[in-house]
C-alpha cells in the first residue's frame, strides 16, 4: 500500500456535469478535485459529452459543435458537444455511444489508466462498459441531489443502483447524503467530502464596518430558495438600513429578484453582480460580514466551505449536506427554510463576536485540498489492490 500511495497513477474521470465553453459555472469543484489530483503528480484525463438543447442555445446565447482536447492546469479535458432531443432513452444512448468512441480512441492512444472515477450515476453506464471491457476498476461519487428531491424513482433508481453494485467503491459527499442514498438504494457509501481551495479563499484583515454585509453565491433558481433569504433581508433591514446583501450568480429568477428588491424600496441595499468567476468570488468573500444558504436541496455545499475558509459565518437551512458541516452557534446557524427562522439566525450573526480565525481553521483541517486528496488516493490505492488481487 505504502507504495502505491507514492505512485504516480493514471486517473480517467468520467463526469455527468463538467465546466464547459458552454456553461463555464456547471460542476466547477469536479474540476477543481481533477486539477488537485494533477497538482500532486498524478495524470489525469476528464472525457465528458456534454448534451445540449436549442433551448439551451438560447438561454445561453452560444453554440458549440463537435470536439475540443485540451490541456486546463495539468487536466487533459476530451469534451464532445451533442444534441439533445429531450427523448430520455434516445439522449442516453447517444451520450453512450459517443462517450464509447472516445474512450476507445482516447485508450488506443495513451493505454489503459489505474481506475476510473465516476461523478454521478448517470455516467456510471460509461463506467461500467469500461470496467468490463478494459478490466480497470471504477469507483463513483454521488452529488445528485435529485435523490434529496425524490425524482430518482423506477428505471432511474433500478439504473442507479446497477451502477453502484458495479462501482468497486462508493462515495456519498456528506454524512445525511450517505444516509439517504443507503435508504434509497440499500448499498453503503463512504464518505469523501469535496475540496476548498485555501489558497484562494482565506479571511480578510480586516472586515467591512460601515455597515454589515451579507452574501449569497448559487443559482438564482427555485430550488435554492434565493426570493426567501431577499424577504429575510428585507424584513431585517427595516430593523437596521445599514445592512446590506450582496447576491452573486445568475438563473431565471434573476429578473424577478430584481423587481422584488424595487418593490420593497431596497434596491439601493441589494447588489446583484451576475455570474463571477471562481477567483471573484473569493475576493468579494473578503468584503463582506457573513454567508447565507436558504437552499431546499443540496448534498453538500461547496460554497459552504469555500465561505468558511474565507472565515465567515454561515447561516444555512437544513437541506441536507450543510448539517455535515456547520456546527450550530461555532461556525455559523443552521435554521428550517422560513424566512422567520431566516430573519432571525441573520440578527443573531451580525451581533455575535465570532471567532474567525476558528471559522477559517475548521474548514482548512476537514476541507482541504490535502485532506481530501490522502482520502482520495488512499482509496484509489486499496481499490486497485484490491481488484488486482
Amino acid at each position: 500500500m505504502h507504495e502505491l500511495i507514492h505512485k504516480n497513477l493514471d486517473i480517467l474521470i468520467i463526469p455527468s456535469w463538467y465546466p464547459t465553453d458552454m456553461d463555464p459555472s456547471e460542476a466547477t469543484f469536479f474540476r477543481e478535485q481533477a486539477q488537485a489530483l494533477a497538482a500532486r503528480g498524478h495524470s489525469v484525463t476528464v472525457v465528458f459529452t456534454r448534451p445540449y438543447s436549442l433551448k439551451a442555445v438560447v438561454r445561453m446565447k452560444k453554440m458549440r459543435l463537435g470536439l475540443t482536447d485540451k490541456i486546463v492546469s495539468g487536466v487533459r479535458e476530451i469534451i464532445s458537444y451533442i444534441p439533445k432531443t429531450h427523448i430520455p432513452v434516445f439522449d442516453e444512448a447517444v451520450r453512450f455511444l459517443c462517450g464509447k468512441l472516445l474512450l476507445k480512441k482516447w485508450t488506443k492512444q495513451v493505454g489503459k489508466p489505474n481506475i476510473v472515477h465516476i461523478h454521478v450515476y448517470q455516467a456510471g453506464l460509461l463506467g461500467k462498459w469500461y470496467q468490463n471491457y478494459y478490466g480497470v476498476p471504477m469507483i463513483v461519487t454521488e452529488h445528485f441531489t435529485g435523490f434529496k428531491r425524490n425524482i430518482v424513482r423506477g428505471r432511474e433508481l433500478r439504473k442507479a443502483k446497477s451502477v453502484y453494485m458495479s462501482s468497486r467503491h462508493n462515495i456519498a459527499v456528506s454524512l445525511p447524503f450517505a444516509e439517504l442514498l443507503k435508504q434509497k438504494t440499500g448499498i453503503n457509501f463512504d464518505v469523501i467530502s469535496n475540496i476548498v481551495d485555501t489558497k484562494m479563499f482565506y479571511p480578510a484583515e480586516k472586515l467591512p464596518e460601515e455597515s454589515f454585509i451579507y452574501l449569497y453565491v448559487g443559482n438564482m433558481i427555485h430550488t435554492k430558495s434565493p426570493e426567501k433569504l431577499l424577504l429575510s433581508f428585507y424584513n431585517e433591514y427595516k430593523i437596521d438600513n445599514s445592512l446590506r446583501l450582496v447576491m452573486v450568480g445568475t438563473g431565471n429568477l434573476l429578473d424577478y429578484l430584481k423587481r422584488l428588491a424595487n418593490r420593497l424600496k431596497i434596491s439601493h441595499a441589494v447588489e446583484f453582480p451576475g455570474y463571477l468567476e471562481r477567483a471573484e468570488v473569493a475576493s468579494i468573500m473578503r468584503k463582506v460580514n457573513a454567508f447565507v444558504l436558504p437552499s431546499q436541496f443540496e448534498t453538500f455545499g461547496i460554497v459552504v466551505i469555500e465561505a468558511m475558509a474565507s472565515g465567515l459565518p454561515v447561516i444555512s437551512t437544513r437541506c441536507g449536506g450543510p448539517e455535515s458541516i456547520i456546527i450550530d452557534g461555532i461556525n455559523g446557524f443552521l435554521v428550517e427554510p422560513d424566512c422567520r427562522e431566516l430573519q432571525a439566525a441573520m440578527n443573531k450573526t451580525r451581533k455575535r463576536d465570532w471567532d474567525r480565525n476558528a471559522i477559517r481553521n475548521y474548514a482548512e483541517s476537514n476541507y482541504s485540498k490535502d485532506c481530501i486528496m490522502e482520502k482520495i488516493e488512499n482509496l484509489y490505492t486499496n481499490t486497485i489492490a484490491g481488484f488486482n488481487e
